[in-house]
């Protein structure tokens, strides 16, 4: 998994079945949300430079 943040763009290129994913980080939480085939993934965020698959769940569109 490769994660690419900027001040001007933040997105995140997974090697495996994804493709380029939205990052969207929020001010209010730890969540970011990945986009990936009309689907919405809820991931923690750890840090700017690291994401961590935990708790993994589907949201509704």
């Amino acid at each position: 998994m490769y994660l690419y943040n900027s001040t001007s763009s933040s997105y995140i290129l997974l090697q495996h079945k994804f493709i380029i994913l939205l990052l969207y980080e929020s001010k209010y939480n730890n969540y970011i949300y990945l986009y990936h085939k009309g689907l919405t993934f809820l991931y923690r965020r750890i840090t700017y430079e690291s994401v961590i698959w935990v708790n993994l769940k589907h949201k509704d569109v």
